[in-house]
């Protein structure tokens, strides 16, 4: 059963002029037109789910969670749930911040329908709070690009046996958002900490060979 995702944030500014839709397809749900990065060849057979660890409660229609500025919408694949989760959002946003009467204060809708056409659509594969989510694959992993900037600057640091506090600090910020989905990284971690805190106060500090094998475990 198909899954699709719609992360809706960053859409809550002065909106600009909407956009003309030609097409008389719900605008939320009317695919990208050409490939994307994000399209599922279909050819891609669905992964097996693995048991939870918690219980999730399970509903046959969308639901939409929040995460500080995030909305995160999930629906079964069907063309009511479609239109009914992508509007979730946007009504929402609506309600909350629409003129009410003899408001004397002119006053943009708050919705940047510029923004949540281009990034508010359903999809298989949905970049949500920083990670890359497939629900086709069933698979959690950074998006691509982070994770070749996190790598060269693990590569650097162990390269160069120096670094710099906010290298450091960088670093196990990094290291720790991939704990999310790799806890036991957590424990390689504290001898890192350590030295990011030395560090503070100095302009370079040394990277032994105990933090060289550290962090060699996490490339």
């Amino acid at each position: 059963m198909e899954h699709y995702f719609g992360n809706n944030n960053r859409f809550i500014q002065h909106a600009t002029e909407p956009p003309r839709l030609e097409s008389k397809q719900h605008p939320f749900t009317t695919p990208a037109h050409g490939s994307t990065s994000n399209d599922v060849k279909l050819e891609i057979t669905y992964a097996k789910a693995y048991p939870l660890m918690v219980d999730i409660p399970l509903s046959p229609v969308e639901t939409t969670d929040v995460y500080i500025d995030d909305m995160v919408s999930v629906s079964l694949a069907s063309s009511s749930n479609n239109i009914k989760s992508s509007a979730v959002t946007p009504l929402a946003i609506h309600i909350l911040g629409r003129l009410v009467h003899n408001d004397p204060i002119p006053r943009d809708d708050l919705i940047c329908f510029r923004n949540i056409l281009a990034e508010g659509r359903l999809e298989e594969v949905k970049p949500i709070l920083g990670w890359e989510v497939d629900t086709r694959r069933m698979t959690i992993k950074l998006p691509t690009y982070k994770y070749i900037v996190w790598k060269k600057s693990v590569i650097t640091i162990v390269t160069e046996k120096m670094a710099k506090f906010k290298q450091l600090e960088s670093l196990v910020g990094r290291l720790t958002h991939v704990s999310i989905i790799m806890s036991h990284i957590l424990h390689f971690l504290g001898r890192l900490r350590i030295l990011t805190k030395s560090a503070e106060k100095r302009r370079k500090v040394k990277i032994k060979y105990e933090h060289v094998c550290d962090l060699e475990l996490c490339l």
